[in-house]
């Protein structure tokens, strides 16, 4: 996957992490519909401030997979390490 960077429309962005995301929201949640919820809440906030998030020179795709992690954790689905 290629890194996502400033100036990528949301689109492309969803299309590009969107397999890798889902993957780790399942990896850490153990069940697919409550992952894919807390993806689809992750791109929903991502979209709500994408011109602010998208002018920072981080990352979009390691802001994104720090995001799934924490939507995971905060849906009380996250895995004891």
């Amino acid at each position: 996957m290629s890194e996502a960077s400033a100036g990528v429309d949301f689109e492309s962005f969803v299309l590009e992490t969107i397999e890798a995301y889902s993957r780790l929201a399942q990896a850490q949640a153990g069940d697919l519909h409550s992952a894919q919820d807390a993806v689809q809440d992750v791109y929903l906030n991502m979209y709500r401030r994408w011109e602010e998030l998208s002018s920072r020179h981080g990352s979009l795709t390691a802001y994104g997979r720090t995001a799934v992690k924490n939507a995971v954790i905060s849906q009380g689905l996250g895995k004891v390490a």
